[in-house]
């Protein structure tokens, strides 16, 4: 495992991260993407994940979508829809495309995997977060450097 950790929580708009350099995270934030289309979102997303990547490169450890829309979620009950699904797969792109440039392996986790049943207001006050894309990313790396990587090591390069 990699001495330096980046954990991602991806959304077109508001990208949560976490670093940790072994058990200890040294930050967080969030990653409010600039632009008003898409493509642009995505350009800051890719600039911004490749300035949180140190020059050695590191495990990128990145939340995956579901591979089916649904109709309840965590999301106060909004389904995702296929236009949902088809941005979060643009930004999961470009977060591997960023990690990949920066010479980092990229592992990728389901909400289920990491997360099970808990909800977005537990991470929030669990992790003492307002946003709960970072707390999910927090939630993220910790679960990766406690369970994850040791169940698995599934590079996405």
């Amino acid at each position: 495992m990699s001495v330096f950790v980046l954990s991602i929580d991806p959304s077109i708009r508001n990208t949560g991260w976490a670093q940790f350099r072994g058990d200890e995270k040294q930050g967080s934030g969030v990653i409010r993407t600039q632009g008003t289309d898409d493509f642009a979102r995505i350009r800051s997303i890719v600039d911004a994940v490749m300035l949180l990547i140190p020059s050695g490169g590191c495990d990128v450890v990145v939340e995956v979508p579901p591979a089916f829309t649904y109709a309840r979620s965590a999301r106060g009950g909004k389904g995702l829809n296929a236009a949902s699904m088809q941005k979060l797969n643009w930004d999961v792109g470009a977060i591997c495309t960023a990690a990949s440039l920066r010479s980092s392996s990229v592992h990728s986790v389901s909400p289920a995997e990491w997360k099970g049943r808990r909800n977005k207001a537990w991470d929030k006050a669990i992790s003492g977060k307002r946003s709960s894309d970072e707390a999910d990313a927090i939630g993220i790396g910790e679960w990766w450097l406690r369970i994850g990587c040791q169940l698995r090591r599934n590079p996405l390069r």
